[in-house]
């Protein structure tokens, strides 16, 4: 599975679209973030230092949530979190703590497919998990 802002398959598509036009885009390639060739100027520095932001981030923020739709499984969160820290976990273990932390929500729908029916979440967006620091807050002056 590949995860982007810019999802593959969307990207594939309109890659398509350009190469059946004759307008197929030169040097468009999916690398994964780990194995990366030497890229111009300073950029795989720009990317590292993107990753261990990302990293950083999805313990105390919605991350993953850009990489997911409105509802999603478990497992389509677990992968996420896997492919930004680029590590497996445990999946008993994030169930038990993703559950525990109140940030998702169950809802009525299920995903059918060839194994039994996954529950959807969605983000509980009434938890707020990060301080966003001083140009959040509303100013508050004194006369």
């Amino acid at each position: 599975m590949n995860w982007a802002l810019l999802r593959s398959d969307e990207v594939d598509a309109q890659i398509a679209v350009h190469r059946a036009s004759g307008q197929a885009p030169e040097n468009v390639q999916w690398f994964d973030a780990a194995d990366l060739p030497a890229l111009a100027f300073d950029h795989n520095q720009i990317i590292d230092y993107a990753l261990w932001r990302l990293r950083n981030k999805v313990g105390y923020s919605r991350v993953a949530h850009g990489f997911l739709p409105a509802e999603f499984t478990l497992a389509d969160l677990r992968e996420a979190y896997e492919a930004i820290l680029a590590r497996r976990l445990d999946p008993a273990n994030f169930r038990r703590q993703v559950e525990a932390s109140g940030t998702v929500l169950p809802t009525d729908h299920f995903r059918t497919g060839s194994h039994r029916p996954a529950r959807l979440y969605r983000y509980n967006t009434a938890v707020e998990l990060a301080d966003h620091g001083p140009l959040s807050r509303p100013e508050t002056r004194t006369p």
